[in-house]
């Protein structure tokens, strides 16, 4: 399978697990691979697929494909457990210079491989410097993804030039080049996230909430705790359908996104310790207020004064997932599922009543 590359002379193809990047010139390479890196030669860059659970010696793997494919000795080896069938891929041109941004990122296998592909000529320092401008265009797309990383303890950078055009030395993110760097980085390593672990900047909220183990079965099941029989809602099985509708359509509203979002906002940097003196009230927690005032908003936006009352009931007992959650989590959730358990006996009233006319 190819893969179209707009730079002059180079090829990019996928066989046998294996993504294939072939120079008609040979390129000036700076690589953390871990087959033939360092600063290097050479015409041909692999970034080689294994399984998960791989544990052989790396080079001795590569050098066998390698061979396997009949490439040159001195190319550059890569290694990921992630797809290599579809990276992503982002080019810019600008000025006379031409970026290619070529990244696989996978977040549940610990590997993010990024290779730059630059048509001009950089200096040996400047090379250097685009290492640096890469990796910060790789952190603030986890950034922006809500990921609590830098990046993975397997993480390769490479940048291949091919020493045309005028030289150039310096790649921050000040000049043509580094931004060129940044910015296709950036959108690649976006791309390719989406690709392999369906992460969007913009995910439900659900989906936010089950990357921080608060899936929606814990949710329904602690909602449940407290269910006694109801008209309208006779078995825990009419129950459990009613709150997972009603839960559906709360999550639905984007304002109830926003402050469930601002509940994971304010965990996340209470544990950082970024909340002003916030310390301050480590030995009185009854005098911190903020995260019951956000978990009754959340009830009562969704279920109005039942809510509340749902709310407080949960919020006292504090049963099932609410035991596991931080300070500000656990009223975020406590709030949500109070207010949809209103809405949840609500809706079994109105299916009495439609049903006794």
């Amino acid at each position: 399978m190819m893969l179209k590359i707009p730079i002059d002379g180079i090829r990019v193809r996928v066989e046998e697990k294996t993504l294939v990047i072939e120079s008609e010139r040979l390129l000036y390479i700076l690589s953390s691979a871990a087959l033939n890196g360092g600063f290097s030669r050479a015409t041909t860059i692999i970034n080689h697929q294994v399984g998960k659970n791989f544990s052989l010696e790396p080079r001795a793997k590569l050098a066998q494909v390698i061979r396997g494919l009949k490439l040159p000795e001195s190319t550059i080896g890569l290694m990921t457990a992630t797809n290599v069938d579809d990276p992503g891929i982002i080019f810019e041109e600008e000025r006379g210079l031409a970026v290619c941004a070529m990244v696989t990122a996978g977040l549940s296998s610990n590997t993010v491989n990024t290779i730059l592909l630059i048509d001009s000529d950089l200096t040996p320092s400047c090379m250097v410097n685009a290492v640096i401008t890469a990796t910060e265009g790789k952190c603030l797309a986890l950034q922006l993804l809500g990921v609590e990383a830098t990046g993975t303890c397997t993480d390769t950078v490479t940048i291949a030039f091919t020493g045309k055009g005028e030289r150039i030395e310096y790649a921050g993110t000040a000049t043509t080049l580094g931004k060129m760097i940044y910015n296709t980085v950036r959108e690649a390593t976006l791309q390719a996230l989406q690709k392999q672990e369906q992460i969007t900047v913009d995910r439900p909220i659900m989906q936010r909430l089950e990357e921080l183990g608060i899936t929606l079965s814990k949710i329904v099941e602690t909602a449940l705790t407290f269910f006694v029989p109801h008209p309208g809602i006779e078995s825990g099985r009419e129950a459990r359908q009613i709150f997972v509708d009603e839960l559906n359509n709360a999550l639905a509203d984007p304002n109830v996104s926003a402050l469930i979002y601002a509940g994971i906002t304010l965990e996340r940097d209470a544990k950082r310790g970024m909340i002003p003196d916030l310390k301050g009230y480590e030995n009185d927690l009854a005098a911190l207020i903020a995260d019951e005032v956000l978990g009754m908003s959340i009830a009562n936006y969704i279920g109005g004064y039942k809510g509340l009352f749902e709310y407080i009931r949960f919020d006292k007992a504090k049963p099932g997932i609410l035991t596991e959650l931080g300070p500000f989590m656990d009223d975020v959730i406590a709030g949500l599922i109070g207010g949809v358990s209103a809405k949840m006996y609500d809706a079994g009233m109105r299916a009495k009543e439609d049903k006794d006319e």
